[in-house]
């Protein structure tokens, strides 16, 4: 975007997650039973009206789900959804969370993928957000589902997970291309590269 947009110079890198997202988990739950939400009710590019009208629906359709929400330490109203609200949880704790959950759902509407899809690919976790209108490392239907940006398209591309055997592909592939991707050191490294030429 930069540099078609602006005509400035710019190199791009990949968001490695760190080691300590290695999934050790075996993918065998038969069905969802914990979902992350990630949340910054006060920031706009995560969508969080959207995301808690998704996580309605959702809710309606999958009454038995457990659903965790963290990424800011705001406290909100669930709407009766009994939402468990961690609020920021520190670095060293996310993987286990991440990797206790069958579904993450991340939200962004600003023009990056964040690091937060790429965590919870790492940690075995199958990845639900939003459709993106750039180029992306996101593949639809390949390493996460996406959906448009309405509540029952989220909630029909959580059906979509809920077969097992789709979310197992969807798991499955997340990891396959998490582990095909550089060292974050070697990304650095391409960015040192660019900076200093």
């Amino acid at each position: 975007m930069y540099v078609k947009e602006f005509g400035g110079k710019a190199k791009s890198y990949f968001p490695v997650p760190d080691k300590k997202f290695k999934s050790r988990k075996s993918i065998s739950s038969k069905r969802i039973r914990r979902v992350f939400f990630y949340l910054r009710p006060y920031d706009s590019r995560n969508g969080f009206t959207l995301g808690m009208a998704g996580l309605k629906e959702i809710k309606k359709r999958h009454p038995k789900i457990e659903i965790i929400a963290a990424g800011a330490d705001v406290k909100f109203n669930d709407h009766g959804l009994k939402i468990k609200q961690l609020g920021k949880v520190p670095f060293d704790q996310l993987p286990e969370l991440y990797a206790s959950c069958d579904v993450g759902i991340y939200l962004l509407f600003s023009k990056h993928t964040g690091v937060i899809p790429f965590e919870l690919m790492a940690s075995g976790c199958a990845v639900l957000t939003n459709r993106r209108y750039y180029k992306s490392c996101l593949k639809d239907m390949k390493n996460c589902i996406m959906f448009d940006p309405t509540p029952s398209s989220m909630a029909d591309a959580f059906d979509i997970l809920c077969n097992e055997k789709i979310r197992r592909k969807i798991i499955i592939e997340g990891l396959k291309f998490i582990n095909k991707m550089s060292t974050l050191e070697e990304e650095m490294n391409k960015i040192y590269r660019f900076m200093t030429s």
